[in-house]
């Protein structure tokens, strides 16, 4: 069993897993978590900044859970709220882009 505090400083892991992104799942996504127009209508997301459909942060967030359990070799100890305020551990989550229709994701957490 991994818990937390047995995870060195500055290790870095990636996703073993890719996900391919698709038009089809951010409309179902959005449709049903997060339905903002932009995600949900290709016509719509045309006249936003990205200028085309593009995943909600919440879809992109499950993304990345879910890529997550590909980057343990055994079975973790997991604690919800780790990162709260009241701990000193800090968690960013970074998009180096948005999600988009076609996109190739991973994760990578360093510690």
């Amino acid at each position: 069993m991994l818990y937390f505090e047995d995870i060195p400083l500055h290790e870095t892991r990636e996703s073993t897993a890719t996900h391919l992104v698709t038009a089809d799942e951010i409309k179902n996504f959005a449709g049903e978590w997060d339905p903002m127009p932009f995600h949900v209508d290709e016509e719509v997301a045309k006249l936003t900044p990205m200028g085309k459909l593009f995943a909600s942060g919440v879809h992109s967030i499950a993304i990345s859970v879910r890529l997550g359990h590909t980057m343990m070799d055994r079975e973790i100890a997991v604690l919800a709220g780790l990162a709260g305020c009241a701990l000193p551990h800090t968690v960013i989550c970074r998009r180096h882009r948005a999600s988009e229709n076609g996109n190739y994701c991973y994760a990578s957490v360093s510690i």
